[in-house]
């Protein structure tokens, strides 16, 4: 690492680590002083529960994240059509079509995909999407980070005024493809 080739990318570095929490500039010292002294027993069992749950809810998920595979929203292509994707980026635009259909542009540094939700039998029998879920994303804040996990599908036809080389279609964890309403 030393000497450094490229001083532009250290002082990137350092800009990041800056902006982080380091536990070196943190003088923990004097926690178990406060633990002990200025908390009483009650508050000592809430403080031990609430950290129980985060740490039994953070261990759920890493392992239901753990064999998922990211994919870059500029390498979606129609090689990974009628493959199950996951993306993580920005909503853009939101915007639904009836309560059991809804479109979402989500964008991932400079490209795009536009991403449809659909209510389907099936899917509300399985618990995998509802038209609380249509009514949640059509909610969400521009510039809010989503990750989308949902089949990789390419459109040759347009649907609405929706066209695009490759959507992710379905909901989180759907392996059944709705047909898409035609124009």
């Amino acid at each position: 690492m030393f000497p450094i080739r490229y001083p532009q990318i250290w002082e990137i570095y350092k800009k990041v680590e800056a902006s982080l929490w380091i536990s070196k500039e943190v003088d923990l010292s004097q926690d178990i002083h406060h633990w002990d002294q200025s908390l009483k027993s009650d508050k000592h069992h809430l403080v031990t529960r609430i950290l129980a749950f985060f740490t039994v809810a953070d261990g759920i998920i890493i392992e239901n994240l753990a064999g998922w595979i990211w994919t870059e929203v500029s390498l979606l292509d129609s090689m990974l059509a009628d493959g199950t994707a996951l993306i993580c980026g920005v909503a853009q635009t939101m915007h639904a079509v009836g309560k059991n259909m809804a479109f979402l542009v989500v964008r991932q540094f400079n490209a795009t995909i536009k991403c449809v939700l659909i209510v389907t039998e099936e899917l509300v029998s399985t618990q995998m999407v509802s038209t609380h879920m249509v009514r949640y994303t059509t909610s969400l804040y521009r510039e809010s980070i989503v990750d989308i996990k949902g089949e990789a599908t390419e459109i040759l036809k347009a649907f609405y005024s929706t066209l695009n080389e490759l959507a992710l279609v379905g909901s989180p964890g759907s392996h059944h493809r709705p047909s898409l309403p035609e124009v």
